[in-house]
């Protein structure tokens, strides 16, 4: 499953802008102006990570929420992914029980495709952001 881009937490890309006889025009002008202070605006202090929907993109950061239930305690599970790319960690976001999520016992097998983690506590469901 590919990263979902829902756009919630993410800034939003300019359209191209045609310069007439090389310069901007008023509404132009504006348009660039309004987008500037859009971006400032989210810098300062309200970038989110997202909606938190299933397989989404992780608002601003390189990373992809996943949602996984560990059925047995203790026990490695390969969990797939789509970072496209090795990930370095993830940051817990939610559980359902009082349980320990860690990586698995051979975090070096870690890939572009899968990653392992376990849980200390049976029939967790863990929400959790994969960067």
């Amino acid at each position: 499953m590919a990263r979902i881009r829902t756009g919630i937490g993410m800034l939003s890309d300019l359209p191209p802008i045609s310069l007439q006889e090389g310069k901007l025009t008023e509404v132009q002008l504006a348009y660039v102006t309004d987008a500037l202070r859009s971006i400032i605006k989210r810098l300062n202090g309200l970038l989110t990570v997202g909606d938190a929907s299933k397989g989404s993109q992780s608002g601003n950061l390189d990373g992809q929420f996943i949602e996984f239930t560990f059925v047995l305690a203790n026990t490695d599970y390969v969990i797939p992914h789509d970072l496209e790319r090795v990930p370095i960690g993830f940051i817990l976001m939610d559980v359902n029980v009082d349980g320990a999520v860690v990586r698995g016992t051979n975090r070096g097998s870690w890939g572009s495709r899968n990653f392992q983690l376990r849980c200390s506590q049976a029939s967790t469901t863990a929400l959790l952001i994969l960067v």
